[in-house]
């Protein structure tokens, strides 16, 4: 997280970008459609590209995930957004990163040029008058009848406002959020949340993208060892992502046999695995080492072997009665 960087780019005048943009049909024919990235998208974009770089712009490879969370945009706008300013030359493609994504490096001297620039003004859309001959009302109000009752209010409630003098109650205005001061509010408390768990935002990002009973092993994997739990896939059947979710699972259900928290079981783990350490890269290279832990827990605390489900008991069925017993023969030896 670069302060620095996301200074400057909350001082750059961002301006609507043009680009166009080929697409194909499903009958084989190739279009190009002209694309419009507002100002205020394309600088929520840059803001969360400046969260996860250095202070001159490096680094900066968040997951789509993360930037939808981060500016509340779908992930068609973002992906857009993304090639409009790589269009303009505010950031750069840098090739792929360890985790997976794409990495990017922001322009540092094009942002702090375009606090220099104009602030793009907006024209104000005019609302047409209709014409009485496009009007959907009536050409003539039938008046009301000299004996029909008035169906306005009481005189009390007709009372002008400006009679009410210094009694009139005074109503504050409602101040108007903006929403860049909403997306950074939602990013504190989430920088606080990962600190107060001793993970970064983005591990953080990934650790809740696993099911709820796997989350906890998750966090530890990474707090005792500093593993990074592979994030989400976006598509397929999860290939690392599915493998931490079983290893997660079978350490979980090894504690529960032998009665002990999942955050006991790692500590046991770790007495084990320092004095010596190994490598390892997910949770199902732990199992053996864990069970072994575990079940020198018990003899030290005198526990019995863990509960297992016993088999059940094999009972043959009794022959009846009236059938006899098969004679086996033997041939007979000369």
């Amino acid at each position: 997280m670069s302060v620095k960087l996301m200074t400057k780019v909350y001082e750059a005048h961002f301006h609507d970008i043009h680009f166009e943009k080929e697409q194909k049909k499903k009958s084989g024919e190739t279009i190009t459609r002209k694309i419009t990235i507002v100002a205020s998208t394309l600088k929520s974009i840059a803001l969360a590209l400046a969260d996860n770089a250095n202070d001159e712009g490096e680094g900066a490879y968040p997951g789509l995930t993360t930037l939808e969370d981060k500016t509340e945009l779908s992930r068609h706008t973002v992906i857009l957004t993304l090639i409009a300013l790589k269009h303009d030359q505010i950031i750069a493609y840098a090739g792929i990163s360890k985790y997976g994504t794409n990495n990017y490096t922001i322009n540092k001297e094009k942002v702090i040029e375009m606090a220099t620039w104009e602030r793009q003004e907006r024209k104000k859309k005019v609302v047409k008058p209709v014409h009485p001959s496009e009007s959907s009302s009536p050409d003539l109000v039938n008046p009301l009848p000299e004996t029909s009752e008035s169906t306005s209010p009481e005189p009390s409630f007709n009372r002008d406002l400006n009679q009410l003098g210094a009694n009139a109650p005074v109503v504050p205005k409602r101040e108007k959020q903006d929403k860049m001061d909403t997306f950074l509010g939602f990013e504190r408390l989430k920088q606080e949340r990962a600190a107060q768990l001793g993970l970064s935002p983005e591990v953080l990002d990934a650790v809740e993208s696993y099911p709820a009973d796997c989350q906890h092993g998750a966090r530890l994997m990474f707090q005792r060892h500093k593993l990074t739990p592979p994030a989400k896939p976006k598509s397929g059947k999860g290939g690392d992502y599915a493998d931490w979710i079983n290893g997660i699972r079978d350490i979980a259900k090894l504690c529960a046999g032998y009665k002990v928290s999942l955050e006991d079981g790692f500590n046991e783990f770790y007495k084990i695995w320092n004095p010596s350490p190994f490598t390892f890269d997910r949770p199902g290279a732990m199992t053996k080492t864990m069970r072994a832990a575990l079940a020198r827990l018990n003899l030290r605390e005198g526990v019995n072997e863990p509960t297992t489900e016993k088999e059940p008991e094999h009972h043959p069925v009794p022959r009846p009665a009236h059938i006899p017993k098969p004679t086996t023969f033997r041939p007979r030896v000369a």
